[in-house]
């Protein structure tokens, strides 16, 4: 009677094989515990309902589990790309606000040199930063075709 049961229940899921697998061990331990408290596996499977009633439960789950991770992933590629927008942006306009040897309003060329204590070009950095979350929302939205090219 179990093993029908449990048969059936993997026979109905549409599920990705180690969720699948996941679920029916899950349905095993069950039926295991119950048989150690004293239940009868006609009553667990009353507890359960119908084999297709619980895998349309389980399924209904796995479903909700799938759009909220899709939302985050959405969500996290946005916020990437967002961030790598204006970040590349920042950069670009750093090279361009303050040019090298430039003082104020001088009319001419002065004798005063602007350096920075700095041991690197910070805009190289902001434009590093720019590249790195592009390259974090690409992999993101990879990941997420691929994920749905499988399913």
């Amino acid at each position: 009677m179990k093993e029908k049961y449990i048969s059936d229940v993997n026979r109905l899921l549409d599920l990705p094989k180690r969720r699948k697998a996941e679920i029916i061990r899950d349905l095993d331990e069950i039926f295991r515990s119950a048989s150690e408290h004293g239940e009868s596996e006609s009553e667990v499977i009353s507890r359960l309902g119908a084999a297709d009633e619980y895998a349309q439960s389980v399924a209904a789950e796995h479903e909700d589990e799938r759009r909220a991770k899709k939302r985050f992933r959405v969500f996290a590629a946005v916020l990437c790309g967002l961030l790598s927008a204006v970040l590349i942006a920042t950069a670009a306009v750093s090279r361009f606000y303050a040019p090298e040897g430039i003082i104020g309003q001088s009319d001419s060329m002065t004798g005063i040199v602007v350096s920075s204590e700095l041991p690197f070009d910070p805009a190289l950095l902001i434009f590093g930063l720019g590249v790195m979350f592009a390259a974090a929302a690409a992999v993101i939205t990879g990941v997420s075709v691929k994920y749905q090219k499988r399913k």
